[in-house]
């Protein structure tokens, strides 16, 4: 239950118990199995904790019960500070940091293994920048733990072959448009089509070719070269105005 200010706890917990590789993970295996997994247990504390919790939460009964998370967040971070709001997708990084988080030892005796809660959110995108004046492709791959989409970016259109653009045939209701209400509505699928179409570079942000070695007009692509077990995606709902912050109300619909 809340506890004041700790909805943000409430919501990423909630989530992270009905994830199933993770609950099945925390209901199944005790803690010396997890310690014995290839990447370790991570924060052994931390971990503990969250699994618990979702212990707690899936097979006790119906009455309420005070997460430990919730009143030990400095375990979590030292960021944190009771009885204050945060972001809940700032609560869920940390969390997962911490739970991740080895000793040296155990970074030793990993041999590089990922520890178990990271295993399952880590995922690799690969950015390629094309040169238009010689061709030439730069590629990188970069870890991500969740994908920040913006919601309702413009110049978003499926290909001509109706897809997407990422691999899937998109919806032919109930996306984009607004609802009875008038209000607007945007598709997951939206927002990934944006988060991963192709970027100009141009004018002030020209990209430096080292094989024409000078600053020239490139496209950025990026690409999903290996996806989680579980994708974490943060949809972008506050945008800065000329008067401050304000809200994106729209309803996002998803698969």
């Amino acid at each position: 239950h809340n506890l004041g200010n700790t909805c943000f706890v409430n919501s990423v917990l909630q989530c992270l118990a009905h994830t199933p590789p993770l609950a099945l993970g925390c209901l199944q295996l005790r803690e010396d199995v997890l310690r014995a997994l290839p990447g370790g247990m991570g924060s052994a504390h931390v971990m503990r904790m969250l699994a618990d919790h979702i212990r707690d939460a899936l097979t006790s009964d119906a009455r309420p019960f005070t997460p430990s998370l919730a009143t030990q967040m400095h375990e979590v971070s030292t960021y944190l500070t009771p009885g204050q709001q945060e972001d809940s997708h700032e609560f869920l990084r940390l969390l997962i940091d911490a739970a991740s988080r080895q000793t040296p030892a155990e970074r030793a005796s990993a041999n590089g293994a990922r520890p178990f809660i990271e295993h399952l959110f880590l995922g690799q995108l690969q950015s390629s920048v094309r040169c238009t004046a010689c061709g030439g492709v730069s590629r990188s791959a970069d870890d991500f733990l969740d994908l920040s989409l913006e919601i309702g970016a413009e110049g978003v259109d499926a290909d001509a072959d109706g897809t997407d653009g990422i691999g899937w045939r998109r919806s032919t209701g109930g996306d984009g448009g607004a609802d009875a209400s008038g209000a607007a509505r945007f598709s997951l699928l939206d927002a990934l089509r944006a988060f991963l179409r192709t970027e100009q570079l141009d004018d002030a942000d020209q990209y430096f070719c080292e094989r024409c070695k000078a600053h020239v007009c490139a496209e950025k692509r990026l690409e999903l070269c290996r996806l989680p077990p579980v994708l974490l995606l943060h949809l972008k709902r506050f945008r800065q105005q000329q008067w401050g912050r304000s809200k994106i109300q729209a309803h996002v619909s998803f698969p």
